[in-house]
């Protein structure tokens, strides 16, 4: 398993071991980018492996809900990579249109479409120890339905001798009324990073053309700053005239330009 960097998730994991021994719910608190995407599936992958090499019994599935397929599929192939492993084998995928299992798969990324048809298939989540809902700030009928029946399944099908945990993953600082609904979960916060911004106006004219005017933006910083450039424009169109007036400029051989969209 690749040695992963510190990220401020990190600083609940002691609380979070504690929170899955005594609550059948949790919510998590962290903000954009303190890893808790990446980092917790693979602390619950991590306490759920076999006590023997030869261990024969059939281990218990994690769910790993995400609220879009390309969000589902970066956190699939980037957990499958910590593991060093190719997507299918301890980190498997299903979404619409692709499925990536194997029989040691225990991890399962998928969308909350089929999370809930996979529940109107097996109403007890036989086999599943672990559901985790990410980005529950990003509300949907769909992520509500599959919340709602697995609180159903908690209490309709599951003991203290084959429990079913919940986890509740958001960014939203919001968490009230979350913790309201759910009276009996664990709240854990964990803090984001905070990093220095400077800010510069570039004037435009009426008359500017604003992809033009982008380009010259990005070259400029390109030019007196180091690392990486993230611009946001308002659409498709935009994206492929600043990409093509950059990739016409004559770049330094180092920058590459990746129009992202959708």
């Amino acid at each position: 398993m690749t040695k992963p960097q510190q990220l401020p998730i990190d600083a609940i994991f002691e609380p979070f071991k504690v929170a899955i021994t005594e609550a059948s719910q949790i919510i998590i608190h962290a903000p954009p980018g303190a890893g808790k995407s990446t980092r917790l599936p693979l602390w619950l992958l991590q306490r759920n492996e076999p006590a023997k090499k030869n261990d024969k019994s059939k281990p218990q599935k994690i769910y790993l809900i995400q609220p879009r397929r390309l969000a589902a599929s970066n956190v699939a192939a980037y957990l499958a990579g910590q593991l060093n492993e190719a997507l299918g084998q301890q980190v498997g995928l299903i979404i619409r249109g692709e499925s990536k299992m194997s029989k040691s798969t225990r991890l399962v990324v998928m969308t909350e479409g089929v999370f809930v048809r996979l529940l109107q298939e097996d109403p007890e989540l036989t086999d599943v120890a672990w559901v985790i809902f990410d980005e529950f700030h990003e509300r949907s009928w769909q992520l509500d339905l599959g919340l709602a029946l697995s609180l159903e399944v908690q209490q309709a099908y599951r003991d203290d001798d084959k429990p079913l945990q919940l986890i509740i993953m958001s960014a939203t600082l919001a968490v009230d009324p979350l913790c309201k609904a759910l009276p009996d979960a664990r709240l854990l916060q964990s803090e984001g990073r905070c990093y220095p911004v400077d800010l510069s106006y570039c004037a435009m004219g009426l008359k500017d053309d604003l992809a033009s005017v982008t380009a010259s933006v990005v070259k400029r910083s390109i030019k007196d700053n180091q690392g990486s450039v993230l611009v946001f424009l308002p659409g498709m169109r935009e994206i492929r005239r600043v990409e093509s007036l950059l990739n016409e400029s004559g770049l330094p051989e180092e920058v590459s330009v990746y129009p992202l969209h959708g």
